[in-house]
């Protein structure tokens, strides 16, 4: 992984409520270190809202830059676009693309205004990438999205699941490993993902609940739940 956050805290409880993740849905590992040198550890799911967008409404998004962290020997230029479309007050479709010189990946996808049932996304994504050794890998993955919030009731509810089509589908972070030489092997990428998040507020209060599974192709799964 590579760090995406990272600021000085007051001794006692805190929040962070001005993180914006690279990705719809997944697992943060959050390191706090103490003044002492201490450090303790703990990881929370997550899962943003589907995409929606109001009735004839655009909104586009254009990035170029260099993907940059300690782990990494190779540090590759890339650049990204987004494309939204409201259709209507029920559906909003959207894209997006992402390249660099060794990985292209291509998402498409419709989000629904599901009323008082909450919304929904489903996306595809089409990737191909190569490794350190230039095999190149193609491959496709599906994401859905759900979410739902009860004012009444004061909880909000979300999940999100993705499934990887083929065992040579790649993120753009996986296919940097692969291409940087630490994770080449095909059995340790990911089969399917599943992230989760109930929040229910009392006065002024809020309980979370946060809740993954992640399932390999090697047949290995791990589980996270978490309760703050």
């Amino acid at each position: 992984g590579y760090t995406l956050y990272s600021a000085f805290i007051a001794p006692g409880p805190f929040v962070i409520d001005d993180l914006i993740p690279n990705t719809s849905s997944g697992t943060l590992e959050i390191i706090v270190k103490e003044a002492d040198g201490r450090s303790t550890t703990n990881y929370q799911s997550y899962a943003a809202l589907p995409m929606q967008l109001r009735e004839k409404s655009v909104r586009f998004h254009i990035a170029a830059g260099q993907y940059r962290t300690d782990q990494y020997v190779q540090k590759p230029r890339f650049m990204q676009g987004t494309l939204a479309y409201g259709v209507n007050s029920q559906m909003t479709l959207y894209g997006g693309a992402r390249a660099a010189n060794f990985c292209q990946l291509l998402l498409t996808g419709v989000g629904l205004n599901l009323g008082q049932y909450g919304s929904s996304a489903l996306d595809m994504t089409y990737a191909q990438s190569q490794d350190m050794t230039t095999t190149r890998q193609r491959g496709n993955a599906i994401r859905w999205q759900y979410a739902k919030e009860n004012a009444a009731t004061k909880t909000n509810f979300q999940i999100a699941y993705q499934r990887y089509l083929n065992s040579s589908f790649r993120t753009f972070t996986e296919a940097v490993d692969a291409y940087s030489g630490l994770n080449s092997d095909q059995n340790s990428v990911i089969y399917s993902r599943f992230d989760g998040a109930i929040a229910q507020t009392f006065g002024a209060a809020v309980l979370n609940l946060n809740f993954g599974t992640e399932r390999y192709w090697n047949g290995q799964k791990e589980v996270l739940c978490r309760i703050g």
